[in-house]
């Protein structure tokens, strides 16, 4: 019986072809339409790489493209809070020095001497008020987190235990997705 309706003569005009490998553009083994706003942001991303006058230049962008090809929305909503929000008004268990209330404004609106007490002050998180902020995130935490740190887009805060902030990386890859998202406005 044969494999398939086609006759011997059209089969020989058109050859077979394996399926096309998954790639960054595709999402799952079925070859998916990508999610529009990484396709737009890793354009921008080879853009930036073709035009840099420099090698430094390049080799950022060589490592924003490769950190791009895993990122998904999850690990951007984790890279927004971590980069443009911050922490203030905690209240923690004393004897813990667990967070367990706590208010988040976007952190160019973070008075630094009055709202933290440190003019100094960058956006990071501790473990448990990423996952309060955004509980959505919880089953994959680990995985995001993993991601993100494997291709230096956050780093741990050298000040304060177990807590997260962005890289200066991270933050260049997260300015490609948002002028990405501004052009197809």
């Amino acid at each position: 019986m044969a494999r398939n309706s086609a006759s011997p003569a059209s089969a020989s005009r058109r050859p077979w072809r394996p399926p096309a490998a998954p790639s960054a553009f595709s999402s799952g083994p079925l070859g998916a339409t990508a999610w529009p706003p990484k396709v737009r942001a890793l354009g921008r991303v080879l853009a930036d790489g073709l035009i840099a006058d420099d090698e430094a230049k390049i080799d950022i962008a060589e490592l924003a493209l490769t950190a791009m090809t895993d990122l998904e929305r999850p690990h951007l909503m984790m890279l927004d809070l971590l980069a443009n929000h911050g922490v203030v008004n905690a209240e923690e268990n004393p004897v813990r020095g667990i967070p367990f209330r706590f208010e988040i404004k976007p952190a160019k609106d973070v008075d630094k001497d009055i709202d933290v007490g440190d003019p100094n002050w960058i956006p990071d998180w501790r473990d448990r008020e990423i996952l309060m902020a955004r509980p959505q995130l919880t089953e994959a935490y680990l995985s995001i987190m993993a991601t993100l740190q494997r291709h230096a887009l956050i780093a741990q805060n050298r000040y304060r235990a177990h807590a997260w902030a962005v890289t200066d990386l991270g933050g260049r890859v997260l300015s490609y997705y948002i002028e990405a998202s501004a052009d197809a406005d």
